[in-house]
């Protein structure tokens, strides 16, 4: 009987503007510049429950600021 060796090829690490990408624009968009299985597994190993509070912050802010709200106008 024969064993097989173990694979010795190293994940590739995640791409450092993968967390801002997410962050700005959010699951979709990642799948398309990534790729959509390297997009799950970067999703994965960055911790996504970090990734959504971050992606929740950034949203609540822009909406606070969004300009022409018509606020203040008048």
């Amino acid at each position: 009987m024969r064993v097989k060796a173990y694979s010795t090829k190293q994940p590739r690490p995640v791409p450092v503007e993968y967390a801002d990408t997410f962050v700005k624009h959010g699951h979709s968009v990642c799948q398309q510049m990534f790729g959509k299985r390297a997009a799950q597994r970067y999703f994965t190993a960055s911790g996504p429950a970090r990734l959504r509070q971050m992606r929740d912050e950034y949203r609540a802010a822009a909406k606070a600021v969004t300009p022409g709200s018509g606020k203040g106008q008048g």
